[in-house]
């Protein structure tokens, strides 16, 4: 993805990754690519069944909006905890899950 074309217009973006594996790689690959990360102060719960960012999660989609609508962000992204599925909220606080719209 880092080496097609960089994007048009620096886009603002909330990224959340929780304690997932998606931290080591996605704020970096947003980056690259000429947008502007804004790290989300969302963390997943430290309980061994609950480990995982989960996407799906209205808790985490709901404070990826927060903070979009707080810095006026073009897009907020949370990954789950391997980073194979994102959850996203656009700027108008609409939150889209993997598997469904809310």
């Amino acid at each position: 993805m880092t080496k097609r074309p960089k994007l048009k217009r620096k886009l603002k973006v909330v990224v959340a990754c929780g304690n997932g594996t998606a931290g080591a790689f996605a704020p970096q690959v947003m980056e690259a690519i000429g947008c502007e990360v804004i790290p989300a102060r969302y963390r997943a719960r430290l309980h061994l069944s609950e480990i995982q960012s989960n996407p799906e999660d209205m808790e985490m989609l709901h404070a990826i909006r927060d903070e979009v609508l707080k810095h006026k962000a073009d897009v907020g992204l949370g990954f789950d905890g391997d980073g194979d599925r994102c959850g996203v909220v656009d700027n108008t606080a609409r939150r889209f899950s993997p598997t469904r719209s809310a």
